[in-house]
This record gives C-alpha cells, structure tokens and sequence, in this order.
C-alpha cells in the first residue's frame, strides 16, 4: 500500500495504476528493465522524500538486481538526498560494497 501511496502523489496515468493493480511485481519487472539512464534522469522529478522512498523499495524487493541503479541514483543526487540519509539507507541493508576497509587516514 505504501507504494501505491507513493505512485499517487507522483501522479501517475490511470493506464499505469492499472497495471499496478494487476500486479505490483510487473512494476518492478518494468522498473528494472527500464533503461539506466532515464530512471535515473526521473529521480530530479521527485522531493527528497519520494526518492528515498523508492529507492528504500527498489533495496527492498530485490537488492541484487536494483543496487547499481539505486547507487547511481545515490551518486548523482546526493547533495539533495543527503549524505547521512544515503548512508543510513545503505547500511540499513547491509550494503557495504565499495566501503574501504581501512580509510587513508586511520
């Protein structure tokens, strides 16, 4: 129900709501197959809120296949995500690739 709260407040065309009340994993399926680039373009269209959202259900649903995009969504937005609120959303899943395990000044 939450992302179909989220899909309403972005406004989205009643053919796309039917497809969300026919199955929320055809979403996903659509989302993931979706070019990169153009995801990641459509997240300038969206409040902080909304995007942290998404990609906290992007992480959750599967991890594996929608992580490079989230990171990259991460990358180019994160001086209007905010740092702290990306790090805390990685963490939360568990997410560590790329973290360093010694950091240059330790």
């Amino acid at each position: 129900m939450r992302i179909l709260r989220i899909l309403k407040e972005l406004s989205f065309t009643p053919t796309f709501w039917l497809l969300m009340y026919v199955s929320h994993r055809s979403f996903f399926f659509l989302l993931a197959n979706t070019r990169v680039q153009w995801l990641v373009n459509y997240f300038s269209r969206l409040t902080t809120e909304q995007s942290l959202a998404c990609m906290n259900e992007m992480l959750r649903v599967n991890i594996r296949q929608n992580l490079q995009v989230v990171v990259q969504i991460a990358t180019k937005y994160s001086d209007i995500l905010g740092a702290v609120k990306l790090i805390e959303m990685f963490e939360s899943f568990k997410t560590f690739e790329g973290k360093p395990d010694r950091y240059p000044c330790d």
